[in-house]
């Protein structure tokens, strides 16, 4: 068995890491037209995190076509370690967050899409309750200073991209999806996570003490001439 390293993606750390490849069958056979096909399926062991997996190259002679496959799946998409602490805080959030990594990572973008503008509507309903459309429950976020001006008008384009997929038969690019889901993961970081942990910090903040007042020098007397 042929062995060999290349640069292949990693569940586990993440990223693209260094993996060991272990060739275990290399064959050709004919696809139901008749053009040789060229599969190589190997053992490929990341050397940082040292997990297995299964990498297949399926290649079309007469194209030089390639696809290439893994098992498991490489994940697109990665879910923040935050993630689970949701769980505790809203139930319903950290479900809809599950589905919508699971539609990224199968390829299923405007579930994706879709999934990220539930997600919002979901997060500015546990916010100020269930109190009409987006454009109003976005505003009384405003009023109560949870999120700002700057915050809204670029809440309200990723709703709008959602909007269009559901409606109008949009199907947003990944580098677009990828942008959507960085403010829809931005904001629920912030108002679940981050801003209870800061308000809990500054009950634990020791109080400045007061100030010393200065004492002002007296004074001299002015004696009449």
């Amino acid at each position: 068995m042929a062995k060999d390293t290349c640069p292949c993606p990693c569940n586990t750390c993440g990223v693209e890491t260094e993996h060991d490849v272990i060739v275990l069958n290399d064959l050709r056979e004919e696809d139901s037209d008749g053009n040789s096909v060229h599969r190589e399926i190997s053992a490929i062991y990341c050397r940082g995190c040292k997990t297995a997996a299964i990498r297949e190259i399926i290649t079309k002679e007469n194209t030089k076509e390639k696809q290439l496959l893994y098992k498991p799946p490489r994940l697109w998409l990665q879910q923040p370690k935050w993630i689970e602490s949701l769980e505790s805080i809203d139930p319903t959030i950290h479900g809809l967050l599950l589905e919508v990594y699971s539609a990224a990572n199968d390829d299923q973008s405007r579930l994706f899409s879709m999934g990220i503008r539930s997600a919002l509507d979901r997060v500015m309903t546990y916010l100020v309750g269930d109190i009409g459309g987006f454009e109003q429950k976005i505003d009384d976020m405003v009023k109560k200073k949870h999120i700002s001006e700057n915050q809204k008008e670029t809440i309200m384009i990723v709703i709008d991209a959602s909007s269009a997929t559901q409606h109008r038969g949009f199907r947003p690019v990944r580098d677009l999806l990828e942008h959507m889901i960085a403010v829809l993961e931005t904001i629920i970081h912030q108002l679940y996570l981050l801003n209870p942990m800061l308000q809990t910090l500054k009950t634990q903040i020791p109080p400045r003490p007061p100030r010393k007042k200065s004492k002002s020098p007296k004074k001299k007397s002015k004696k009449n001439k």
